[in-house]
């Protein structure tokens, strides 16, 4: 019987330990220089979950692997912080940097897009220089009443 025991008992610290080295080893590749060899543009749609996301930045290269990122995002807490966006990811950014990035912006930059309403232009000019912008999306159903735009430069995400 004490034999049993004795042989139970080594198997759950070799067990342990074997978790210890795995957990290790994942913390390591979360924080270790990322995959990018130059800044990458990465878009995050609204509505995304974390799985959607990692997968985006899988497949843009941003990152070497989803599982890892996503653990990563649920034992620090954020998961559900992740906002949409299009980003600028620098290169070598590791998976942590990369989180920080789709929470804060605080280790990359947010691409937006400015809008110039310069003073005089009509209304109709205005929704014409809207139409044309490739990064937004949708339709204008009217021409707003003229004077109801302020010239101004106004800063838009894609879409």
């Amino acid at each position: 019987m004490r034999h049993l025991a004795a042989n139970a008992l080594t198997i759950l610290i070799v067990l342990g330990i074997a978790l210890a080295g795995v957990i290790a080893w994942g913390v390591n590749q979360y924080r270790a220089e990322g995959p990018l060899t130059e800044p990458t543009e990465i878009s995050i749609p609204r509505g995304a979950t974390l799985p959607r996301a990692a997968e985006i930045l899988a497949e843009a290269g941003a990152i070497s692997d989803p599982r890892i990122f996503r653990l990563g995002a649920r034992y620090s807490e954020m998961q559900s912080r992740i906002q949409a966006g299009e980003f600028e990811i620098p290169a070598g950014s590791s998976m942590e940097s990369v989180l920080i990035c789709l929470v804060n912006q605080s280790t990359c930059r947010r691409v937006v897009y400015q809008i110039t309403v310069v003073e005089g232009s009509t209304s109709w000019q205005v929704v014409e220089q809207l139409k044309a912008m490739e990064t937004l999306t949708g339709e204008i159903d009217e021409i707003p009443p003229e004077g109801s735009l302020a010239p101004e430069t106004y800063q838009a995400n894609r879409g």
